[in-house]
């Protein structure tokens, strides 16, 4: 008997979990895993072909070749450019410039506490500022280098699929 129970859950459940499928809006080159996710409820910042301006709205429903926002429908191929500057996934380079300018800044901190209170010797300690803000300006000129935008069309491809 309990068998028999705990097989029609495992149905029931089967049966139950791909009616509520949800559906993701993927951007990455062919042949490759997605690069950037994009779900209902979240907001896409994205620019039209043939416009000069970015428009930005809450995805309310994908769809095969349409996206649903707040107040209007655009389908896919419409798009030429999507944002991604706050996506998260930037690599290497990413990682690397959010390090350096906080350890840049904490380097020549830490040093000047350390010759103030520690050492007892007030004033500036020059060779720390110069490191530490040579690291900080790093970081700076490494977070210029981070991909912003997404041109659709070329290399990357846009396409909604199920979760």
């Amino acid at each position: 008997m309990n068998f028999k129970l705990s097989l029609f859950f495992i149905i029931a459940f089967a049966l139950t979990s791909v009616g509520f499928a949800q559906n993701k809006l993927l951007i990455g080159k062919p042949g490759n895993p997605a690069s950037y996710v994009f779900v209902e409820g979240e907001m896409l910042r994205f620019r039209l072909k043939g416009e000069k301006y970015w428009n930005k709205a809450y995805i309310q429903g994908l769809y095969e070749d349409r996206i649903r926002f707040h107040y209007n429908v655009i389908l896919i191929d419409e798009i030429e450019y999507i944002d991604v500057r706050d996506r998260g996934k930037g690599g290497f380079l990413h990682i690397l410039s959010w390090v350096s300018t906080r350890g840049g800044a904490g380097f020549a901190t830490i040093a000047q506490i350390n010759k103030t209170f520690v050492a007892d010797e007030p004033g500036l300690e020059k060779t720390a500022l110069v490191i530490g803000g040579s690291i900080f300006s790093g970081g700076i000129i490494l977070s210029l280098f981070k991909r912003r935008k997404v041109k659709l069309g070329g290399r990357y491809r846009l396409k909604v699929d199920e979760m």
